[in-house]
């Protein structure tokens, strides 16, 4: 009799000792969130926040919780889950996640008409934009551009969309856009 009391107080405590084991397994992380190091959540306090507008007309809307880009009265690609990635004291990089995006299927390139849907097929994906030789009132804002348009994860976008990658450019006769604060 006290055996059985034994083995069933036994089995019960390795079933409990199981239990806390299993349910202390860490969750897989989340490659999509992986932080790398020297990025870091917007803050509204960072200079690169606000509305710069180029001297062409394109707006670029920076907040520590979304990015938004319009042409005119058109609103054009933007994005939430903003982060940051300092360079210099007046250039880095800005990572967003799209939430609206360039769609090809639904645009006329030939009559210069660019459509920017929700269902787009990089809708969920990373992007970024690089800005240098930050002022109170001016900045230089460099969209990427290149092989791909969009990163699967954080982590990916950015090690892919960089200066030395040629997917940013600091050369004016190249890829960005002086602006003037709004």
């Amino acid at each position: 009799m006290k055996n059985l009391k034994f083995s069933r107080l036994f089995a019960a405590m390795m079933f409990v000792a199981c239990l806390v084991f299993v349910g202390c397994k860490p969750e897989p992380e989340d490659p999509g969130m992986f932080i790398p190091d020297g990025v870091r959540t917007l803050a509204e306090t960072d200079a690169i926040v606000g509305t710069w507008v180029s001297t062409y007309g394109e707006k670029f809307e920076i907040t520590p919780t979304e990015f938004k880009n319009s042409f005119g009265t058109s609103e054009g690609y933007k994005g939430n889950n903003v982060y940051y990635a300092e360079v210099t004291e007046d250039s880095g990089y800005i990572y967003f996640q799209y939430t609206k995006a360039y769609c090809a299927e639904h645009s006329d390139t030939a009559n210069y008409i660019y459509t920017y849907d929700e269902d787009a097929p990089d809708v969920g994906k990373w992007y970024a934009i690089y800005y240098s030789d930050l002022t109170a009132s001016s900045v230089k804002i460099s969209a990427a551009g290149g092989e791909k348009s969009s990163c699967e994860t954080l982590k990916e976008v950015v090690e892919t969309f960089t200066v030395a990658n040629n997917y940013m450019s600091t050369s004016a006769a190249n890829r960005y856009s002086t602006c003037t604060k709004e």
